[in-house]
C-alpha cells in the first residue's frame, strides 16, 4: 500500500477520550484549566510575568495577542497558593459607575485634572484588597491598618483609620464590593474639609506629608501612604491579576485618565518584594492614555507579539491534547499540505486565531464526516473564518467609527491592491447613500465627510488594520505603524488585508 492510499484509509478524526473534538478545547484562556499542557514557551512572557524581580507589569498586544493566556499560566502555576493571587476585572472596578457619578460629582466632572484622585483610587482597590487577603478577620484587618497609619502619622489620625476601614468593609463588617467602595470612597472625598477649595488653589491634591502640613485631603494622604508601605508587610508573595480593561471601554475621557493612573499607582505599589502586578491590556487602549512622558514606563511595558513558528506549535500541541493524532501525522496528514501557510495568511498572526483557524477546520469535515481536513474543508473554514472576522473588527473599533463591517464589504469592488486615491469609488457611493437617506447609510454617518477625502478615509481603514501599507507600489504589504504614522498621500499603495479576501471573493 503506497502512502498516499494509507493517508487515504487512515482516519485522523479521532478524539481522546473526554476531549470535545470540534472545538479541540477552544475555551476563554481565562478559563482554560488545560492550558499549561499546550502552552508555547513560557519562558517568553510567563517567566517574566511569574519573577518578582522583573520589572515587566504591563503586557500590551492586539486582541488574541495571547494577553489573558499569561495570567491564566499565573494562576495555574500559583494553583496550590490561589489564596495570593488577586484577581481584578472592570466590573470590580466600576467603569460604568465611574461614568454614571461622573454627572453629579464635581470632582469626577474633569478627568483631565483630577489624575491625583484616580491614582488615590487605584492605591485603595491594590492596597485594601492585599490587605484584606493578609488579614481574614476585621480584627487583624484594622490592627494591622491602624499600625501603618500609626507609623506615618503617630496616634493623630486613628479615626480617620477607623472611617477607611468602614469604607473598606462596611458598617456591619460584611466585605463590599470593589465597585460599592469606591463609589464610597469618592463621596467620602468630596465630603472632605475645604475639598473644592483645595482643588480650585492647586488643581490637586498633595499627597505627601504627616498631619502638620497643611492638608485637608486627609482621607487620600492615609490611602498613599498605606499604599506606599503595605508591601513590608506582607508575609508572603502575592500577584495581583488585572485583566480585560478592554470589557466595558468606549474611549471616554474618564476610563482613560482612570487606566493611565494605575500606571502611575503601580510606580510607587509594585516596588515591594513581595507584590507583583501583572496587567494585561490592548495596544489600542494604551496608545490612547493620557501618559506624560512615557519612556519612564519603557521597562514596565512587555510588547506580546508572536512569530509564525510559534503559532504552528501551539496548532500542533492543542490537536496533540486533543485527538489521536502524532504531530508528524498533523501537516499532510491531519490536515492538508500547506495548511499552515495558508492559514497563517489568512490571519493576523494572532494565537486565537491559528487555534480557531484549525478547530474550524477540524469541525468542518467531522460535520462531512470525512477521515481528515479535506482542501476544500480548509476553504469553508477559512472563509467562515473571514466573515467572523470583518464583524470582529468591526466590534472592535465601533467606539472610533461606526459601520465598518457594511464598509469592508464594500471593498470587494476593488482590486486587492491599489492607490489610495481608488477609495473614491467607496467615499463616493457613501456620500450619495447618505445624500438619498438610505437605511444602509446610518450604519456610517461619519464617512460622509471623506468624499473628496480618500487619503483620509484610507488612514482611517490603516490605523483598523483592514488596509496594509505599502512604501512603495513594489513593496510588501505591512500592517501600518500606528506610532511612525508614515505619510498617506492619493498616491500611496495599500493592499487589503488577506484575511478579508476569501469573505469579500477575492481569494
Amino acid at each position: 500500500m503506497t502512502k498516499k492510499a494509507h493517508k487515504a484509509t487512515t482516519n485522523y478524526l479521532v478524539a481522546k477520550p473526554g476531549a470535545n473534538l470540534l472545538i479541540l478545547g477552544l475555551s476563554s484562556a481565562e478559563l482554560d484549566t488545560e492550558l499549561e499542557s499546550y502552552y508555547v514557551d513560557p519562558d517568553r512572557y510567563v517567566a517574566r510575568a511569574l519573577d518578582f524581580k522583573d520589572p515587566a507589569v504591563f503586557f500590551v498586544g492586539p486582541k488574541g495577542a495571547g494577553k489573558s493566556a499569561i495570567l491564566q499560566m499565573i494562576r495555574l502555576r500559583r494553583a496550590q497558593d490561589s489564596g495570593r493571587v488577586i484577581n481584578i476585572t472592570p466590573d470590580d472596578l466600576a467603569f460604568s459607575a465611574l461614568a454614571n457619578i461622573t454627572a453629579s460629582t464635581p470632582i469626577m466632572s474633569d478627568a483631565s485634572k483630577n489624575q491625583w484622585l484616580f491614582k488615590a483610587l487605584w492605591d485603595y482597590i491594590l492596597a485594601l484588597e492585599v490587605l484584606r487577603r493578609e488579614h481574614k478577620d476585621r480584627s487583624s484587618f484594622s490592627n494591622a491598618l491602624h499600625k501603618i497609619v500609626q507609623f506615618f502619622f503617630g496616634n493623630s489620625h486613628q479615626k480617620e483609620a477607623d472611617r477607611l476601614l468602614a469604607i473598606s468593609l462596611g458598617d456591619d463588617g460584611r466585605q463590599m464590593t470593589l465597585s460599592s467602595q469606591i463609589i464610597e470612597l469618592v463621596k467620602e472625598v468630596e465630603l472632605t474639609a475645604e475639598m473644592k477649595e483645595a482643588v480650585k488653589v492647586s488643581g490637586k491634591a498633595k499627597l505627601e506629608g504627616g498631619p502638620n502640613k497643611a492638608n485637608h485631603l486627609w482621607l487620600l494622604n492615609l490611602i498613599h501612604s498605606v499604599a506606599k508601605r503595605i508591601g513590608e508587610n506582607l508575609k508572603a508573595p502575592y500577584h495581583i491579576l488585572i485583566d480585560d480593561l478592554d470589557l466595558h471601554w468606549q474611549d471616554l475621557p474618564i476610563q482613560n485618565a482612570f487606566i493611565a493612573a494605575l500606571f502611575m499607582s503601580l510606580r510607587a505599589f509594585a516596588k515591594g518584594e513581595n507584590l507583583k502586578c501583572v496587567v494585561a491590556i490592548r495596544d489600542q487602549i494604551y496608545r490612547k492614555l493620557p501618559l506624560t512622558d512615557r519612556d519612564k514606563y519603557h521597562d514596565w511595558v512587555c510588547n506580546v507579539e508572536w512569530e509564525s513558528p510559534n503559532l504552528k506549535k501551539m496548532i500542533e500541541r492543542r490537536i496533540t491534547s486533543k485527538i489521536n493524532v502524532s504531530t508528524r501525522n498533523i501537516w499532510g496528514g491531519l490536515l492538508p499540505d500547506g495548511a499552515f501557510a495558508r492559514m497563517y495568511k489568512h490571519s493576523y498572526g494572532r494565537p486565537r486565531e491559528a487555534i480557531r483557524l484549525a478547530s474550524l477546520a477540524v469541525a468542518e469535515a467531522s460535520r462531512k464526516r470525512h477521515t481528515q481536513v479535506e482542501d476544500q474543508d480548509l476553504d469553508e473554514s477559512i472563509r467562515k473564518f473571514s466573515d467572523m472576522r470583518i464583524t470582529e473588527i468591526s466590534d472592535e473599533f465601533s467606539h472610533i467609527r461606526s459601520g465598518l463591517e457594511q464598509i469592508i464589504r464594500k471593498l470587494g469592488v476593488l482590486p486587492k491592491e491599489f492607490q489610495v486615491v481608488k477609495l473614491k469609488e467607496i467615499t463616493g457611493d457613501i456620500w450619495i447613500e447618505i445624500e438619498c437617506k438610505d437605511d444602509i447609510a446610518n450604519n456610517y454617518p461619519w464617512a460622509g465627510g471623506y468624499a473628496e477625502n480618500p487619503k483620509g478615509f484610507g488612514k482611517i481603514l490603516l490605523e483598523c488594520g483592514i488596509l496594509l501599507y505599502k512604501a512603495t507600489q513594489r513593496a510588501e504589504p505591512v500592517l501600518y505603524d500606528v506610532d511612525a504614522s508614515p505619510e498617506v498621500s492619493e498616491s500611496t499603495w495599500v493592499a487589503i488585508h488577506p484575511v478579508f479576501w476569501p469573505a469579500l471573493g477575492l481569494d
